[in-house]
């Protein structure tokens, strides 16, 4: 699970410290688990990469969350589209208010919580 994040998820701007096999997994779970609690857009209406280029932006926010996709601009990961670094530090204050809304997709219900 924490390749995965790896992955997704921008740790290279994060402290080495919250960077760990365990914060890692933690944070997809927890970054899984946000959107299945919120209406989220049709995916016909979420840009992709070329979209995104057209339109001249390099960030792209989930409606309705503070959750921020944005694309690398340096670096070994240039050109990569990922949850970017202030979404991964800030997972934990979303979860904590997202936490007490019902599950819009619940597919992956109290999954989180049993990995916790």
């Amino acid at each position: 699970m924490a390749e995965v994040a790896g992955r997704l998820l921008e740790f290279e701007a994060v402290p080495a410290a919250l960077a760990s096999p365990e914060f890692r997994g933690r944070a997809l779970l927890t970054l899984r688990d946000l959107p299945a609690r919120v209406e989220l857009p049709p995916l016909e209406t979420v840009p992709d990469g070329a979209a995104m280029a057209a339109a001249g932006k390099t960030t792209w926010h989930v409606p309705g969350t503070g959750i921020e996709i944005h694309r690398i601009s340096d670096g070994p990961r240039t050109g990569e589209w990922l949850f970017s670094a202030e979404t991964v530090l800030r997972l934990h204050e979303w979860y904590a208010y997202a936490s007490t809304l019902p599950y819009q997709d619940t597919s992956s219900e109290g999954f989180r919580d049993f990995y916790v």
